[in-house]
């Protein structure tokens, strides 16, 4: 009887040793359960942003009808497609960029501005490597409103790499200070807006 009440009792505590051990378990699996299903949804909300960028950078829409005063986004491609013409690379100081430049002065004369050329002769330091960029630089300048007074400079360059048409760099910006003057031309300026179309002199390079 004594012994069969010891088994009894050993049987008793290894079983609540077991449970107690269960307990132990289920409850380390419930605390690890909660952060693994806050990092589930915190990737389900960046999947759910990444796949909703797109939405969010598309370009406005484009206006039917533009305003005297308002940005024409489909002028200034025109103006674009006109002064990059065969779209060549047009590095500084070759004839290609010597075309560009002659049409762009022509573009700058038919807004009704008159369009100076600077002839110099400028270098610029190579912050990422060790050398200089010098050319022989043509600056087009325009200037708009009155002339006394702070002016607003307005800055674009009309050169390319030398194995690129330079559209987007920086033809877009010459086309859109374009646009620009041809919607102020006409317009009462409080203060002089100059435009300069600079060139960036990337051509030739000599190492330090």
């Amino acid at each position: 009887m004594i012994i069969l009440q010891t088994r009894r009792a050993a049987a008793y505590r290894m079983t609540r040793r077991k449970a107690i051990w269960l307990g132990h378990l289920l409850a380390q699996g419930e605390s690890m359960r909660r952060p693994t299903l806050l990092l589930g949804i915190l990737l389900l909300l960046l999947l759910g942003a990444m796949a909703a960028a797109p939405l969010l950078e598309q370009p406005p829409r484009l206006r039917a009808h533009n305003g005297p005063t308002q940005f024409d986004a489909l002028r200034a491609k025109e103006r674009l497609a006109a002064i990059l013409g065969d779209q060549q690379p047009h590095p500084a100081d070759s004839p290609a960029d010597d075309q560009v430049r002659a049409r762009l002065v022509a573009a700058l004369t038919q807004i009704g501005l008159k369009p100076v050329v600077r002839d110099q002769f400028a270098c610029n330091e190579l912050f990422k490597q060790r050398g200089i960029s010098c050319a022989r630089v043509r600056n087009v300048i325009a200037v708009l409103g009155p002339t006394a007074g702070k002016a607003l400079l307005l800055n674009a360059h009309y050169d390319s790499v030398p194995v690129g048409p330079g559209a987007s760099d920086d033809g877009m910006g010459v086309a859109t200070l374009l646009e620009i003057a041809s919607i102020l031309k006409d317009r009462p300026l409080k203060r002089p807006v100059i435009l300069r179309r600079a060139r960036t002199g990337r051509r030739p390079r000599f190492p330090c």
